[in-house]
């Protein structure tokens, strides 16, 4: 981990705040004012192909010009296995995810790259690669066998919706150990990885009940 310092211009999205937009007026036929619905105070994005992760968590896969995170995501901690743990190494879990900031960028050669400061203002930069080389991708990665794995998503905010509806650009970021070919890492951890576990979404798909990633966050993009 290293103490935040300084990141490269994009980190100084961290100084916005999201806040919802605020409601145009509108004339009714009676001439009095009404005010209009409030827009979502998230980004969107055309929707891509729907899928499960595990069976039970909908996301969408994305172009490659989908990912790029414009203004700060702050992410709120999800579930995770207390068992999915990397013996011998340490630390043997991650650090949570609540309150931890997400910055996504692609560098001059097209790589995806992701910031991510956690709420000690620690930080981690890791390089990151597409799930699928086509158009289309289901998560980015970052999966070396001697770090922690991340892997980022698309929630799927609009389940029924087809391709190509906007949706909210709201990101889900996962870590693992490595897989169980490195040494002291539990093998059960294998097939719930994002690598291992997205499928096509179909109506018959069950839930589970207990996550085994080690830890979840996920947050929107603000507007």
């Amino acid at each position: 981990m290293k103490k935040l310092i300084a990141l490269p211009p994009l980190a100084l999205a961290v100084m916005f705040v999201a806040s919802p937009a605020f409601a145009a007026e509108t004339k009714s036929q009676t001439g009095g004012a009404t005010a209009a619905a409030p827009a979502s105070k998230w980004a969107q994005m055309p929707a891509g192909n729907p899928h499960k992760l595990r069976k039970v968590v909908s996301i969408r896969s994305a172009d490659k010009d989908s990912w790029n995170i414009h203004k700060a995501v702050t992410l709120s901690a999800g579930s995770s296995d207390p068992s999915c743990t990397w013996d011998g190494h340490s630390p043997i879990k991650p650090k949570t995810l609540e309150h931890a900031v997400l910055l996504i960028d692609t560098d001059s050669a097209g790589q995806p790259t992701m910031y991510l400061t956690f709420s000690d203002k620690t930080w981690i930069k890791r390089q990151l690669s597409y799930g699928d080389t086509s158009a289309d991708s289901s998560w980015l990665a970052s999966t070396p066998s001697d770090d922690w794995n991340y892997f980022v998503l698309f929630e799927d905010t609009k389940p029924g919706a087809a391709p190509k509806t906007l949706i909210d650009k709201r990101y889900r970021v996962e870590i693992f150990p490595p897989k169980s070919a490195t040494p002291n890492v539990k093998a059960h951890c294998d097939p719930e990885r994002p690598d291992a576990a997205v499928s096509t979404a179909i109506v018959a798909n069950r839930a589970r009940t207990q996550p085994c990633e080690a830890g979840t966050g996920s947050g929107g993009e603000p507007h």
